[in-house]
């Protein structure tokens, strides 16, 4: 329990949900690249993209960094997500699912 406890309270955790999305990305990425399976490239940046920029603004919380380096990182998590909506708007005013190419 105190492993749980020191990882929840450093920035460790949000190092390893990093790792996890790094990990994911390049799986997403290897079975569109060699099987044409899964989400373009674009989709998985764009919403992996997000999820890291977060992470990286938790690791700044819990690290105590400059409240400047969160603005930062949250300001990035938002590029992010204002493009993964762009990838999937279509001209009639509807969201695509994630899964639509």
């Amino acid at each position: 329990m105190e492993i749980l406890t020191k990882m929840l309270n450093t920035p460790t955790i949000a190092y390893i949900v990093l790792i996890v999305l790094f990990l994911e990305s390049i799986i997403l990425l290897s079975l569109w690249r060699r099987k044409s399976i899964g989400l373009p490239p674009k989709q998985v940046i764009s919403f992996l993209g997000s999820g890291a920029a977060f992470a990286l603004a938790l690791a700044v919380v819990l690290s105590g960094a400059s409240s400047e380096l969160l603005a930062l990182c949250l300001a990035l998590a938002f590029l992010f997500h204002c493009f993964d909506i762009g990838q999937r708007w279509q001209g009639n005013g509807r969201l695509l699912p994630s899964d639509a190419g």
